[in-house]
């Protein structure tokens, strides 16, 4: 018996490209930032998000890295020097995330927003 089937789970496909399902957000540039936590974060975000919502492609929702390099250092994040993505859904977790349009990146450490 496989996990799946104890678990009452539907038989999953060997093999998901995600971007066939158009919920993969586009490239980004986190410059000379060490921010790619945060990318990494929001980029998995987006996609569940996208997923849940159904808005993928041209409607997909953009949310927040900068906000994650300025605010997350409480939840063991080091901004432009290093971070956790599972530390980082924390920090959405308490928090919430804005969106890209209202907190734009700056590949740069900042003063959060939110304090």
């Amino acid at each position: 018996m496989t996990l799946a089937d104890e678990l009452g789970a539907e038989v999953l496909p060997k093999f998901k490209d995600w971007r066939d399902a158009n919920v993969v957000p586009p490239m980004n540039n986190q410059g000379s930032c060490g921010s790619c936590w945060a990318f990494s974060t929001i980029n998995t975000f987006e996609a569940h998000y996208a997923i849940a919502t159904g808005k993928k492609g041209k409607d997909m929702v953009r949310f927040a890295q900068q906000q994650l390099v300025d605010c997350a250092g409480d939840f063991d994040n080091n901004g432009c020097s290093g971070g956790l993505p599972s530390h980082a859904f924390t920090y959405i977790y308490y928090n919430g995330i804005e969106l890209l349009d209202d907190y734009k990146y700056t590949a740069k450490d900042g003063k959060c927003l939110h304090e």
